[in-house]
């Protein structure tokens, strides 16, 4: 059995352009395994109200472990409001059940809820 908790704060520095997101994930096993501490800070930078590029890096620590790295890049296309189409590559990587970023190293492909678009 584990504990497991995670939050996504979104600090927005500049609303109209730059947007920046830390992620902190935590697992504590009840089984008295090690526990697990997960991290991630990405940027996206809207070139336009449809397109956007940013960058991002992470981490996953566990007593015991060595310390496993993210660092990747990726693409944002709005093909209707509300909705973004992201394809992404991560030159460093790993797995990581915490997930609230695509970790694994290679390229991928994820759909964003963009509900702050809506409501603008």
């Amino acid at each position: 059995m584990t504990l497991t908790a995670q939050g996504t704060p979104v600090v927005d520095l500049n609303r109209s352009r730059l947007e920046l997101k830390e992620g902190l994930a935590f697992s504590v096993p009840l089984t008295g395994s090690a526990p697990t501490v997960q991290g991630a800070v990405n940027a996206r930078y809207w070139v336009n109200d449809r397109f956007a590029l940013g960058a991002g890096a992470g981490a996953l620590f566990q007593t015991g472990s060595a310390l496993a790295t993210r660092l990747g890049i990726e693409a944002t296309v709005v093909p209707f409001p509300g909705w973004g189409l992201t394809a992404g590559y991560n030159f460093l990587g790993f797995t990581s059940n915490l997930g609230f970023q695509p970790m694994r190293q290679g390229a991928y492909v994820k759909a964003d809820l963009l509900i702050d678009e809506i409501t603008r």
